[in-house]
């Protein structure tokens, strides 16, 4: 799962590239999106020619995906792919980014005409590319050279808008209207539907077994609910929450612990 500070990290940079862009008047119709192949555990093991290790142009008849198994999107719009029954597909250039949202798993590109949701579902980092430098450096390096992978690319006139990833493991989807779009986690920036939603998570959790850890369960049990809390960020909270500087709270784990000391030499003697 990714981490509440990384989505809100990522959203705040692609924000101000946005707000640069528009402030310099620079065109952000989009012309062309890139990707790099992904790559099974047999072609891990074996030399890859480097003309095959290459960024490569997405175009309408794509149909490369990315996402867990099972539960895949398409890199190309799926609702402009050419095929048989729609061989006029609109031209990728009638998007132009307008807008960037964010929730705590995944960030929200604004195309006017269609809006791109992208789920960070590992650690994924977004870099801006100077053309140049994407021209000279990016595109002309092997895969296995740069130490990364291009999950998806949005090339436009000046840059280039690249999420990078070790594994190509993220989530694309392409919709119409944002109202398509998943509902996202409750962020807990409102703080009293959030809450809420804890409370209403207790009640469930508390007639389920309860045998995994509390960092355990946070993260996974309590996904739905705790939405941007990955695996360094429960730490942190567990940190933050003190309960080893709250009195009441380290008696009641004490006291716990004693009772079940107690429960052991009652029982097993």
């Amino acid at each position: 799962m990714p981490e509440y500070r990384e989505c809100l990290a990522h959203f705040l940079f692609l924000l101000w590239f946005l707000q640069y862009c528009q402030q310099k008047n620079l065109d952000l119709h989009v012309l062309g999106l890139w990707a790099d192949k992904t790559m099974g555990k047999a072609a891990k093991r074996r030399k890859i020619p480097a003309s095959q290790d290459m960024v490569f142009q997405l175009n309408n008849t794509s149909r490369d995906k990315r996402g867990n198994k099972g539960n895949q999107g398409f890199l190309w719009p799926p609702m402009w792919q050419r095929t048989l029954k729609n061989q006029d597909s609109p031209s990728i250039n009638q998007l132009e980014w307008k807008g960037v949202k964010t929730t705590m798993r995944a960030v929200i590109l604004d195309f006017g005409l269609l809006h791109f949701q992208l789920a960070y579902l590992t650690h994924t980092s977004i870099q801006c590319f100077h053309m140049r430098t994407w021209e000279t450096v990016v595109k002309p390096s092997p895969c296995s050279n740069r130490g990364y992978r291009i999950a998806l690319a949005f090339e436009f006139h000046d840059y280039v808008v690249a999420f990078l990833s070790i594994d190509n493991l993220v989530q694309p989807l392409w919709v119409e209207s944002a109202s398509e779009l998943p509902p996202p986690p409750t962020d807990v920036y409102d703080f009293p539907v959030f809450l809420s939603e804890v409370a209403g998570w207790i009640r469930e959790w508390l007639m389920s077994n309860r045998s995994s850890y509390a960092c355990e369960v946070i993260r996974k049990d309590g996904k739905k609910v705790f939405g941007g809390v990955g695996v360094y960020t429960v730490c942190e909270l567990f940190f933050d929450a003190e309960v080893f500087d709250c009195p009441s709270q380290t008696a009641r784990l004490c006291e716990a612990f004693w009772t079940f000391a107690h429960r052991s030499h009652t029982h097993l003697a």
